[in-house]
Order: C-alpha cells, then structure tokens, then sequence
C-alpha cells in the first residue's frame, strides 16, 4: 500500500528448477527475499563480497539435496560407508567409477533417515574408485 513503513520485499513465490531440487512438493516456511536470491547465486560462484543485504540474507541452500558420502570402512572385503543428507522416503542410486567418465550403477537405497548406509560387496579395488549418489526424481 503506498505510504506504509512495511518495506519487506516477501513473500515471494518462487519454484526451484533443478536436478539438485529436494522435490516431491517440498516447501519449508523460510522467509526469503530478493536477497536470499542474490547471496546463493554469489555463494555458488564464490563472488565477494557480498552485494548489497545479500551479506544479511539467508541463503536458499535448504531447497537443495546436499547428500554427502562419509564414513568409509572396509570390512571382510565389503566397503561400507554413510550418505548424509538422504531425504527419507527417497529412493537413491549408488554408483561407482575408476575414471569419473564411465559410471556404472552398483545399487539402489530408499532412506529412511537422513543417515543411510550403503555397502558395496563387489569386491573390488576399492582405492581405486570413486563413487556417487544420485537421488531418483
């Protein structure tokens, strides 16, 4: 309304297209500005510093799966490790490279938490790969 103090820029509609997206009609109850915005874009190609309110904003990472391989072991010839960040319900797909150009999928996980754990028991020279989690749309 002209003449109001309200200088708030929100709500702001906004819907996240990406592979990267939590999905599945996910919304949260952050408040977001144009701000929110401006700070991911500049946290993701590290511009600094930080433009205008950006550097007061909160950035829209929570609209983004962040899944992150951790805890490794090698057990009687398996190794296991943890991925953080699974969305519970959501169907993963673990895969595996030696040369980060050919990836070969080694198994499926539906999480149940944001803490899953995956073992792979192919056997092989474990050093010497890489591995990968993809979430199923």
């Amino acid at each position: 309304m002209p003449g109001s103090n309200d200088t708030s820029d929100g709500p702001i509609g906004c819907m996240v297209l990406s592979p990267l997206a939590k999905g599945h009609g996910y919304s949260n109850a952050i408040h977001y500005t144009h701000s929110s915005t401006l700070r991911t874009m500049q946290d993701i190609f590290g511009v600094q510093p930080y433009l205008r309110d950006a550097a007061n904003a909160t950035a829209l990472t929570d609209l983004f799966v962040n899944m992150k391989v951790v805890s490794t072991k090698v057990l009687n010839g398996n190794l296991t490790f943890g991925i953080t960040g699974t969305i519970p319900g959501r169907t993963n797909v673990i895969e595996a490279s030696s040369d980060l150009m050919t990836w070969q999928p080694i198994g499926t996980k539906v999480s149940v938490s944001t803490l899953t754990s995956f073992t792979d028991g192919r056997g092989t020279n474990f050093g010497q790969q890489f591995y990968r989690v993809l979430l199923v749309p």
